[in-house]
């Protein structure tokens, strides 16, 4: 009886650790450029390429920053009882290190801060060396892996 018990518990652990095993590597999966792109492309979001950021603008050099991805949408809005069209954006970070992602992520929550009266909802996501920082519907696309 004992010595199914210690079977029983060693086989949990085990199908636990495989399981979040899959659920990481779903994750970095997901968070491809490629893969955001696509999703974010679906979503009718208007997707470029960009070289610098707001966020970024000063003190790039010496971080390794890949691509940029900017994109844009028109939302619908109820704001006082008016729908009011507005233009989102979300930047999309994908970084070469854990350093230069800390940096990025310390920035872009800087920038959310000293802009919170033009920049109203918005918010940073990372995922290991993925920095996501722009209006809060954007940055639930990027997230849906």
């Amino acid at each position: 009886m004992k010595a199914k018990r210690i079977v029983l518990i060693i086989c949990t652990v085990l199908i636990a650790a495989l399981l979040g095993a899959l659920l990481t590597s779903c994750l970095k999966i997901g968070m491809r450029e490629n893969n955001v792109r696509d999703r974010l492309d679906k979503a009718g979001v208007t997707v470029k390429y960009e070289r610098t950021s707001p966020m970024t603008s000063e003190g790039q050099s010496g971080y390794k920053i890949g691509d940029i991805l900017h994109g844009t949408m028109i939302v619908r809005e109820n704001v006082d009882g008016e729908d009011v069209e507005k233009e989102e954006s979300v930047y999309v970070f994908f970084t070469g290190d854990t350093r230069s992602a800390d940096w990025v992520q310390e920035r872009c929550k800087k920038y959310v801060e000293e802009n919170v009266d033009n920049i109203s909802r918005w918010n940073v996501y990372r995922f290991e060396e993925v920095v996501v920082v722009g209006y809060y519907k954007l940055v639930s696309i990027v997230r849906q892996y």
